[in-house]
């Protein structure tokens, strides 16, 4: 895959995003919130189960916000990956071909 340099520099700068927010993820402070976001989910569902379908309802939407801030987190890391990937594909096919 022969990439330009502005190809290059995009898939930099997203594998440098998604690493970034795989560092974050993987910090104290990352495990704490994900933690506390469990334990209200945990919380959460047990009232769930009881709620009237109107309240279920309610808390569903309440919800989605955490799961797509998860979905977010998800996509970032992924697409960091994959950039990475395409990166070092590129690195290796040009070194492998003579210039």
């Amino acid at each position: 895959m022969n990439l330009s340099d502005t190809q290059r520099a995009a898939l930099a700068r997203q594998a440098q995003r998604g690493g970034i927010i795989r560092d974050w993820m993987r910090a104290p402070a990352a495990d704490i919130l994900k933690q506390e976001m469990e334990a209200a989910a945990g919380r959460d569902m047990l009232r769930w189960l009881s709620a009237t379908p109107e309240e279920a309802e309610k808390m569903r939407l309440a919800a989605q916000p955490y799961a797509k801030f998860f979905e977010v987190v998800k996509s970032l890391i992924l697409s960091g990956d994959n950039a990475q990937r395409a990166l070092d594909a590129s690195t290796a096919q040009s070194e492998e071909s003579p210039a």
